[in-house]
C-alpha cells in the first residue's frame, strides 16, 4: 500500500513539474522581441501589427497620446497631429518587446508592447520626446522605462513641444 502511495505521489510530482516547466517556458518566450509589420495606425498609441500570420492590436506601453478615435470622447487636442506623426515614423517593419513588469495584454485584449524601429529607436520614448504623447503610469504599475520616459516628458514640457506648447498643459 505504501509503495502505491509513493508511486502515485512521485507521478503526480513529475506531472506537475512538467506542466510548470512548460508554462514557464511559454511565459519566458513571450518576453523575446518579435518582429512584425505595421498594417494600420489606429491613433498615436495604438497600432495593428501583423505577427505570426495574424493581426494584433498593440497598445504602446508607457505612453498616452491624445484620443482621436474613442467614440465616447471628442477628439482631443493634438490627437490628429500625434496620429499623423505615428504614421510618418512607423515603417512597415517593427520589433515588439514586452515588459516583465506589465501584463501581456490589457483589459481590451490588446498586446502591451514597446515598439522599436528598424534603427533600434524606442518609438514609445520618441513620441514623448517630441511632445506627441505623455508618459503613462497606468494604475501605478511600474514599467521598465518609466524614469527615462518621465525625464523625456519633462524636457518636452520645458521646451513646449507638441501637446505641451499647444494644448495648455
Amino acid at each position: 500500500m505504501r509503495l502505491k502511495i509513493f508511486v502515485l505521489f512521485f507521478l503526480l510530482t513529475l506531472i506537475l513539474g512538467v506542466i510548470y516547466l512548460a508554462w514557464n517556458n511559454k511565459k519566458d518566450s513571450s518576453s523575446e522581441p518579435v518582429e512584425g509589420l505595421v498594417v494600420k495606425v489606429v491613433d498615436g498609441d495604438t497600432l495593428k501589427v501583423r505577427v505570426g500570420g495574424g493581426d494584433e492590436t498593440v497598445r504602446l506601453l508607457g505612453i498616452d497620446a491624445p484620443e482621436s478615435v474613442d467614440p465616447n470622447k471628442p477628439v482631443q487636442c493634438y490627437a490628429k497631429e500625434a496620429t499623423r506623426r505615428t504614421n510618418s515614423l512607423l515603417g512597415e517593419k517593427v520589433t515588439l518587446v514586452s515588459d516583465q513588469l506589465q501584463a501581456d495584454r490589457d483589459e481590451y485584449g490588446r498586446l502591451l508592447r514597446y515598439v522599436f524601429l528598424v534603427d533600434g529607436t524606442n518609438f514609445n520614448k520618441l513620441m514623448i520626446e517630441e511632445g506627441m504623447a505623455r508618459e503613462y503610469y497606468f494604475r501605478g504599475k511600474e514599467y521598465k522605462y518609466r524614469i527615462e520616459f518621465y525625464e523625456a516628458q519633462e524636457v518636452a514640457r520645458e521646451q513646449k513641444l507638441g501637446i505641451w506648447g499647444v494644448c495648455g498643459n
